[in-house]
């Protein structure tokens, strides 16, 4: 990647993880030649003296109904109602909550 200037590494390896935190929040299958492509640009921005990026290592991680409910120790019927009476967005026709650790 020599022909990019470093700024352009920089770019191009957040925008594939952006995708990549995409793919992954709307539960869409991620190639292996983007996770390659997005390894490879996260190598030349560390090379550059930039920290990696780790995407889906996030602080707070998306779980589902199941998970949550689990956690919660409530049923699944609950955390559904819990979601449509505060106005929780469905993705990919499930709902997807961020966790939060205490």
């Amino acid at each position: 990647m020599s022909g990019l200037a470093p700024q352009h590494i920089s770019a191009a390896a957040y925008l594939i993880g952006q995708v990549l935190d995409e793919r992954r929040r709307f539960g869409h299958p991620i190639p292996s030649w983007l996770r390659d492509l997005h390894e490879a640009f996260s190598r030349a921005v560390s090379a550059n003296g930039h920290q990696t990026c780790q995407t889906g290592s996030t602080p707070s991680r998306l779980e589902t109904t199941a998970e949550q409910a689990q956690r919660l120790g409530v049923s699944e019927r609950t955390i559904r109602r819990r979601a449509a009476r505060e106005g929780v967005n469905r993705t990919a026709g499930r709902y997807l909550f961020e966790r939060h650790d205490a």
